[in-house]
């Protein structure tokens, strides 16, 4: 439903936009005390992923990236 209908994918929006920004606090943490490696941009990372996580469940789930709203 998150695709079809207006209000549900700005709430969508908003949770994956809150994801990414806890995933990069959460980057940047960690490089912080020394935990992980330097690389790319925390927010560049954690988009990535983030991305990458929704890909993935998706075509678990539904087969496709973006199934058509019944």
């Amino acid at each position: 439903m998150w695709n079809g209908v207006p209000e549900v994918a700005e709430k969508w929006q908003e949770i994956m936009s809150g994801l990414v920004d806890a995933t990069a606090a959460a980057i940047d943490r960690e490089r912080d005390r020394g935990a992980a490696p330097d690389g790319p941009a925390a927010r560049q990372l954690a988009q990535t992923l983030n991305d990458v996580g929704t890909s993935v469940w998706m075509r678990s789930i539904y087969l496709a990236d973006d199934p058509a709203p019944r």
